[in-house]
């Protein structure tokens, strides 16, 4: 254990720390990191821990001990699990694909094998959604700015910054990055305990902020590569609108519900909406390059979410390899067991009832009499002889027993022995 974290858990929770933090750079730090290449990593990277701590300790010390900000409360569509080693493989899997650039959603990655089928088509439909507003948002709102503000920032591009679209950013900056953290700590906290004690929250915390160092000591990442790809991203005035508009987005969908929803696709739709309104208006780019980019991105979150489903399914499907069969039998049930203790011996604890209909005592007794008559039936074949047929009671109050049991082999086996006699004659 780790500061009263089982093993799996906290390894979960690292391997799914540093996949979101360095995935999510591109959304959130992206266009800080790359309008501030002019400024030391460690400048950066100490405001983004200031503003990370900050909203760690509120939404724990807010939500009783719960840094997710209520994200895994409806326990319904994400059950508590103690996690196994197959909980880890997702986000394994998106450290991966992160190391190759593929904008994947880190929600649907990680939490989809946490989730019941409640919970995933939930999720689907909020991020769907976000999609199709965020592109909407990002093509109108460019649609204006494009021939008047973002004409005039490509005039000036050279000029030097003001320092009131410096601090305009920074400030847009916090605002964006504490929204996101709201929104996805829950892809990161869904290995730990719902309610974390200080040391527990604290611990938590200084890990994701040494990864959040890392992070910013590699400029984000390759996945970097893609935010570099769109147009005028690095721009510092391009880049304040864009991120108030995304954190803007964030934090209309935080106050609409507590569902999960995948910040990825609610970034590459005001993105993709962004890129269509310059490219018809400016014509910087053809629309169909501008597509041909759009799809790209779209596809990889697609093969993510595939990806991400496939686990859910696969993996524990083949941790019953690991199980024994009534183990096994209980895991694909549905039932979201807490596998401890018993169950990882290949002992399964007892099951949950199943749903019993109106005729269910009826259904019970009937149940009890086929039972109490095979038992009966058994024990008349294991011990034919130990009683006597009720029909032979009234020969044995007429005759003696001397008249039954024939000293020379009479009586029952005596007549079994001459019926083997004769079937022995008859097969010679």
């Amino acid at each position: 254990m780790v500061v009263g974290i089982e093993i799996w858990a906290a390894l979960g929770f690292l391997f799914a720390a540093y996949a979101v933090v360095g995935n999510d750079a591109l959304q959130t730090l992206g266009t800080f990191i790359n309008s501030n290449r002019h400024v030391h990593w460690t400048l950066l990277f100490a405001f983004a821990a200031v503003v990370l701590v900050a909203v760690f300790t509120y939404g724990w010390l807010a939500n009783d001990g719960d840094p997710s900000f209520g994200r895994l409360s409806n326990t319904s569509k994400y059950p508590v699990f103690d996690v196994q080693w197959y909980h880890t493989i997702p986000p394994l899997v998106l450290l991966l694909l992160t190391r190759f650039g593929i904008p994947v959603s880190t929600t649907f990655l990680v939490l989809t094998i946490f989730a019941t089928a409640a919970g995933l088509n939930s999720m689907l439909v909020k991020s769907g959604i976000g999609y199709i507003l965020a592109f909407v948002v990002g093509g109108v709102l460019y649609a204006i700015l494009t021939p008047t503000l973002e004409r005039y920032f490509r005039k000036t591009e050279d000029r030097p910054r003001g320092t009131i679209w410096v601090a305009l950013q920074w400030t847009t900056t916090a605002y964006l990055w504490g929204v996101w953290l709201m929104q996805d700590f829950a892809n990161i906290f869904v290995f730990l305990p719902r309610e974390l004690n200080a040391a527990q929250s604290f611990t938590a915390m200084a890990v994701i902020v040494v990864l959040l160092g890392i992070t910013f000591a590699n400029r984000g990442g390759p996945v970097q590569r893609i935010l570099r790809s769109k147009t005028a991203v690095t721009d510092i005035r391009s880049a304040t609108i864009i991120d108030f508009t995304y954190a803007s987005l964030l934090w209309y969908f935080k106050e609409l519900n507590d569902i999960p929803m995948s910040t990825t696709w609610v970034f590459l739709g005001l993105i993709a909406g962004r890129e269509y309104a310059i490219a018809t208006l400016s014509q910087v780019r053809s629309v169909g390059a501008t597509t041909k980019i759009v799809s790209s991105d779209a596809g990889k979150a697609l093969f993510g979410l595939v990806v991400s489903v496939a686990l859910a399914i696969g993996l524990p499907s083949a941790s019953c390899t690991c199980l024994r069969p009534p183990a096994c039998a209980f895991v694909m049930r549905g039932y979201n067991p807490r596998l401890s203790g018993r169950l990882a011996s290949g002992m399964p604890r007892r099951p949950h009832p199943t749903p019993r209909g109106p005729n269910a005592q009826a259904q019970d007794e009937v149940g009890r009499q086929e039972a109490l008559q095979g038992h009966r039936f058994r024990q008349d074949q294991m011990r034919p002889d130990r009683q006597a047929p009720r029909h032979d009671q009234a020969h044995a109050q007429a005759d003696p027993p001397e008249a039954r049991h024939h000293p020379h082999g009479g009586g029952r086996s005596g007549h079994r022995q001459e019926i083997h006699a004769l079937r022995a004659l008859k097969e010679v």
